[in-house]
């Protein structure tokens, strides 16, 4: 019979043939497998197993050294692996995807349905300076069907260990090729940016970070002379700022108390309302750095002092570490090696508890984590859209950056891993991926060993995550329209009632934030002096887009004979009766009340012109007596309240029409004393 063998070119094209591949899909011998520590037993550690030749082809065949490819125990060795197929079928073709080493690939055998042995080929294995192949045997079409593929290795013929990462067999003589598939919304026209001078150095530069304004951005860099500890300095925290034309100027040393001879670096930016917070890698004990996480707080006046992060139950086993924290705080992203992990560092949440530390590290589950190295996660301000890098899934060679969907709450169910393509990931390590919070361009990092640098992109060519809905307004003064400053505005989420986001109004009473889609949020907003009972809720399920939302908040003042009209205040038809939608306004002033504990307040009922004047009389007398009862039942002293009914006889609208008596049908309170 005749062979022909050619190693083929990888490419990301699909089959455009109608010819049958099967992967193996049973190991059925194997001499030995690769054990790569005896000093650490990891409980779902699977590298190097014989079952990671299974299925198509789990990395790219030029990538180097990965654990997600069989390899036998010892180098230098014979060694074999024998795997099934779900079928039998005529063959004309054997693909062997070789991962680590190749070229030691001695003999290959078929084995037919009576499970008689073929030789198949012969190899003369030596060394050749690549980092992997896809090796294709062709043959004249076999007169009986193949179930199973028995491939030798001469270990001793190649340096080190020697990977098969998977095996396939086909009935036709096109090539067998490897596809990639890529993440929806790349564009041909892609071109990443090399970061200029100002920003890049001839040493590693990392970790990119945009200020929420993205006028500014944090970086690390390794080794530099102009570290705080010099060119040993392991890490450093860098800064730069984009000048008048939107160009980034040169980039400074931020120096201490951030910086000093161990490895300094920021994990991630979250915009609050103090200006935003930094999470900061290690923990600050001496001017010394050990392992964990600290945080600090942006200030007009500089940073805040730098406190720790606690993570209960912090183990890992790997000398590196990633972390990223959510828009909202309540989630820490990290990638680090536990006990339960699958091998190399793996991806895990860690979740805020009441007493503020987060608790225990959940893994995220096999859809994201492998074998092999997962790193530098990234979750977009929507909450559910992860970007990260691994050597473990289908892709080019070295850290490529993919992109998956949390799918539910639990935290690892995960929609399947997309590479973000060839235009951003090559043979090189591909890392700590970011957006900007106007979503405009994402940031990353390029480049192996010590040639690493910031590139970045504009993200209309990327998988973009959920919509974003900026809510933006000022907080202004009822009476005067004045804009107040320094006004506490939280975002809730009226399901879960977790804080969303939370910021201060600037010098112009200006404030905003990006909240996802799909749920329906409140603001509170609280000053000094002021008090705002607004219970407007923002429903975000019908906007399907990212998308721009102006709101401006009323405060009145308070002052003796100030009036605050509770708008959304519902009673039962035609009686008394407070509805359950009723409480979130009312809790409001319970709040209020509880604040200041020296006011008092007299409820205002109001009704509309249809009806009879007495009966209207006593329906508004009836209602502001039951929120009075409200308060009290809440906590409130009876001393302090007072209510009052004045029927259909201060109408504030027209009462002509529905929208007019609509309005008219309401309560009020009126400052008494304070």
């Amino acid at each position: 019979m005749r062979y022909l063998i050619t190693l083929i070119l990888i490419t990301c094209s699909h089959f455009n043939y109608s010819q049958k591949v099967l992967w193996a899909s049973e190991v059925l011998e194997v001499s030995s497998e690769w054990t790569a520590s005896r000093h650490l037993v990891l409980l779902g550690d699977d590298s190097h197993k014989a079952k990671q030749v299974l299925g198509e082809p789990n990395i790219y065949p030029g990538s180097e050294g990965s654990t997600r490819a069989w390899a036998p125990k010892k180098a230098k060795e014979l060694d074999f692996i024998k795997v099934g197929f779900e079928e039998a079928i005529h063959i004309k073709q054997i693909a062997i995807a070789e991962s680590l080493n190749p070229t030691a690939v001695s003999k290959v055998y078929a084995y037919d349905e009576q499970g008689n042995e073929h030789l198949i080929n012969i190899f003369n294995p030596k060394p050749i300076p690549i980092k992997g192949r896809l090796l294709n045997v062709f043959l004249e079409e076999t007169p009986y069907k193949v179930n199973a593929i028995k491939v030798e290795i001469d270990g001793s013929k190649v340096p080190g260990h020697n990977g098969i990462d998977a095996i396939a067999i086909s009935d036709s003589e096109v090539p067998i090729k490897i596809n990639v598939e890529f993440a929806t919304g790349i564009y041909a026209s892609v071109d990443p940016e090399r970061l200029s001078e100002s920003i890049n150095s001839p040493y590693k530069d990392l970790k990119p970070l945009i200020t929420p304004d993205a006028n500014a951005m944090f970086f690390s860099r390794v080794q530099d002379p102009s570290n705080v500890g010099g060119h040993k300095d392991l890490e450093d925290i860098w800064y730069a700022e984009k000048d008048a034309y939107g160009e980034w100027q040169k980039a400074v040393n931020i120096g201490a108390p951030l910086n000093n001879d161990g490895p300094n670096f920021i994990c991630s930016i979250i915009p609050n309302k103090s200006g935003y917070i930094l999470l900061l890698g290690n923990r600050y004990k001496k001017n010394k750095m050990i392992e964990g996480l600290s945080i600090a707080y942006k200030l007009d006046s500089g940073l805040s002092s730098i406190r720790d992060v606690i993570i209960e139950n912090p183990e890992n086993y790997s000398p590196y570490a990633n972390y990223f924290m959510s828009q909202n705080q309540k989630s820490i992203l990290m990638s680090v090696q536990r006990r339960e992990s699958f091998g190399k560092r793996d991806l895990y949440v860690s979740h805020v508890k009441e007493n503020g530390n987060y608790g225990t590290p959940i893994n995220l589950g096999k859809t994201i984590n492998t074998s092999d190295e997962e790193s530098s996660p990234f979750l977009a301000p929507d909450g559910k859209t992860l970007y990260f890098s691994s050597k473990g899934h289908l892709g080019f060679g070295g850290s490529d950056i993919f992109v998956s969907h949390r799918l539910d709450d639990s935290w690892t169910n995960w929609s399947e891993p997309e590479n973000l393509g060839p235009l951003i990931n090559n043979g090189d390590d591909q890392i700590f991926f970011q957006l900007e919070y106007d979503s405009k361009y994402a940031y990353y990092v390029n480049g192996t060993g010590d040639d690493a640098d910031i590139y970045r992109i504009e993200l209309p060519a990327m998988h973009l995550p959920e919509p974003i809905v900026t809510v933006y307004g000022k907080v202004l003064d009822k009476n005067t329209l004045v804009p107040l400053d320094k006004a506490d505005i939280t975002l809730s989420n009226t399901t879960n009632h977790f804080i969303e986001a939370e910021v201060y109004t600037s010098e112009d009473g200006f404030y905003s934030f990006a909240i996802p889609i799909g749920a329906v949020y409140e603001i509170n907003a609280e000053r000094e002096g002021y008090i705002s009972v607004e219970h407007e809720p923002m429903d975000m399920h019908s906007i399907y887009e990212s998308d721009s939302v102006n709101k401006d908040i009323l405060m009145s003042p308070i002052e003796v004979g100030e009036r605050i009209s509770l708008d959304n205040i519902y009673f039962d038809f035609d009686n008394a009766t407070l509805r359950p939608e009723s409480a979130p306004q009312l809790n409001k002033v319970i709040k209020f009340l509880e604040d200041n504990k020296k006011i008092k307040i007299q409820l205002d009922g109001h009704t509309c012109s249809i009806g009879k004047d007495d009966y209207n009389q006593k329906l508004s007398e009836d209602r502001a007596r039951a929120v009075l009862e409200y308060l009290v039942d809440n906590g409130i002293k009876d001393k302090r309240l007072s209510s009052f009914g004045f029927g259909e006889t201060k109408p504030r609208e027209t009462n002509e029409d529905e929208s007019g008596r609509e309005k008219n049908r309401r309560v009020e309170f009126v400052i008494l004393e304070k």
